[in-house]
């Protein structure tokens, strides 16, 4: 068998970032979605991929999350 792909998860596993680094990235993860899911047929408004974004954050890390 040929292998044709790795693939390595280096953010949280390999590399550590504090969960604040997450905000660094955040626009450019939701362009890329908003264009992943208008190439599947789908559209999402921004406000609905910052909604789902921050919800996965807080269902993946729940004692990160501080609420006021």
């Amino acid at each position: 068998m040929k292998v044709e792909t790795i693939t390595i998860d280096l953010w949280g596993t390999l590399l550590f970032d504090g969960p604040a680094s997450d905000n660094r990235y955040k626009k450019r993860r939701m362009a890329d979605f908003a264009t992943l899911l208008a190439a599947a047929g789908f559209s999402a408004s921004t406000s609905s991929l910052d909604r789902a974004y921050d919800e996965s954050g807080a269902y993946l890390e729940p004692d990160l999350v501080h609420t006021p």
